[in-house]
């Protein structure tokens, strides 16, 4: 009998306890129907902050995909299949680069790989050796209806 008073007596303790500490915890938490919190931080960090914002602004660009739908050394083929390219899909815009000694080009702005594949499946009909690349893209346009 004794045993069993004891346990009772720990669990209450432990019980107390629990209920002890959860109630300081939620003491140092935002009071109740707050809607702002005060953050001290150094002014160089907000510097920082108001910088990598400014240059994300100025840079109009993301990590994203494209499709590859030519790579040759010949720059007047590269611009044909570009034209060609544009002629069967208008919508969707193509980028030739040079990398020495290749002319390349790649077509869509694409955020994700899935996006990619959908419109790799409509390009590779006419454009069989086409294949996703990472690149980055411009912004994509927005909608607003």
């Amino acid at each position: 009998m004794k045993v069993i008073q004891h346990n009772k007596i720990i669990k209450s303790i432990a019980f107390l306890f629990l209920v002890l500490v959860s109630k300081l915890l939620v003491a140092q938490t935002m009071p109740i129907g707050s809607d702002s919190l005060k953050l001290n931080a150094d002014t160089r960090i907000t510097t920082l902050q108001d910088k990598y914002i400014e240059l994300n602004k100025l840079k109009q660009t993301s990590s994203g995909y494209r499709i590859q739908i030519h790579f040759g050394n010949e720059r007047e083929k590269a611009r044909d299949i570009k034209t060609k390219f544009l002629q069967a899909f208008p919508d969707v815009p193509a980028y030739d680069s040079y990398q020495s000694p290749n002319f390349r080009v790649r077509v869509g702005d694409y955020r994700s790989k899935l996006e990619a594949t959908k419109y790799l499946k409509q390009i590779s009909a006419a454009f069989p050796s086409s294949f996703i690349v990472n690149d980055n893209i411009k912004y994509p346009k927005l909608i607003i209806e």
